[in-house]
């Protein structure tokens, strides 16, 4: 895998001191709105399934969804640590 957009913005994020990403806009010149891959995917899931995402593609066509719908069943930290207390 290469580093996305979508990783890197997170990366960037982070390193900022940022700790929430409640929303995520994408775009591209595609006709279509592309969708993030799916590392990008379980990354943003990192910080919340029910994270906003607006999908926007040439001309502004736009798609509004959320990563549940893009990712419906992610691992996470907390499946880590489910169970240990």
């Amino acid at each position: 895998l290469t580093i996305c957009a979508e990783r890197a913005a997170v990366c960037a994020a982070v390193a900022a001191g940022e700790r929430t990403i409640v929303a995520v806009a994408i775009a591209t010149d595609l006709d279509e709105p592309a969708r993030p891959c799916g590392a990008c995917r379980q990354v943003l899931a990192e910080f919340g399934i029910g994270m906003q995402v607006a999908l926007v593609g040439r001309g502004g066509v736009r798609v509004d969804t959320t990563l549940a719908r893009l990712l419906p069943d992610p691992f996470t930290f907390a499946d880590v640590f489910r169970g240990q207390q």
